[in-house]
């Protein structure tokens, strides 16, 4: 009776594979972040307020809207 099994793939192929899932691995995660770092930019750029606030909560000098002390 022949044997109908396929031959096992060589090392060399495991390795070939390997490498190209790792590769496209990081590929997705590059993706991802360069993806969200885009979209944080745009939505900063579309609400610049959020971005030029001032920390009230700190109460820090020179901001009278917070309580503290202003030096003069």
């Amino acid at each position: 009776m022949p044997d109908h099994r396929e031959p096992k793939p060589s090392p060399r192929r495991f390795a070939r594979a390997g490498t190209a899932v790792l590769a496209i691995l990081a590929a997705i995660i590059v993706l991802f972040f360069v993806g969200r770092l885009i979209w944080h930019d745009e939505v900063q750029e579309a609400d610049p307020a959020s971005v030029a606030a001032p920390d009230d909560a700190r109460g820090g000098e020179g901001d009278p809207g917070a309580g503290g002390a202003v030096s003069q």
